[in-house]
């Protein structure tokens, strides 16, 4: 991996905020999406009647796998002359679409028992006991994950 060293050590008084700072702030908001891509996986776990800790944890370590490249080639070409806002905006569009390209995978390979889901009688996934699906957690994370970036764009 590379980085420019004037990145990490910033010292200009003047910048609101250092170059640090904001790639600590990327990488809290990077590990929230995975958080919920995370619960996304182990809600499909829970559809498909599957022990939903083994199945997340593998889900989230190929979707962790998958994000290396892109955050490595986007701390590479940070440098003290761009925009900081700008340059987070970057990974924050990439995260988010990332993200969901990675649940879409997921619904495209769905099967008839995670389309047709079940009632959550039990109130886990879904606190007002409705119908759960593949669909319906794919619209639980797609709801997350905006939220998690508008809190941080905004």
């Amino acid at each position: 991996m590379r980085i420019n060293a004037d990145v990490l050590f910033d010292e200009d008084p003047d910048a609101a905020q250092r170059w640090p700072d904001r790639i600590a702030e990327m990488i809290t908001l990077t590990q929230k999406i995975g958080s919920d891509y995370w619960q996304f996986a182990a809600n499909v776990a829970r559809i498909r009647n599957l022990d939903y800790r083994p199945f997340a944890n593998k889900m989230s370590a190929t979707f962790y796998d998958g994000l290396n490249a892109p955050f490595k080639d986007w701390l590479s070409n940070l440098s003290n002359q761009e925009d900081r806002d700008k340059k987070s905006n970057l990974w924050k569009d990439e995260l988010e679409q990332y993200v969901l390209n990675a649940a879409k995978e997921v619904v495209q390979s769905s099967s008839p028992r995670d389309m047709a889901g079940f009632i959550d009688m039990a109130g886990i996934i879904d606190k007002n006991h409705g119908l759960v699906n593949i669909f319906t957690v794919s619209n639980r994370l797609r709801h997350r994950v905006q939220v998690d970036l508008d809190v941080k764009k905004g």
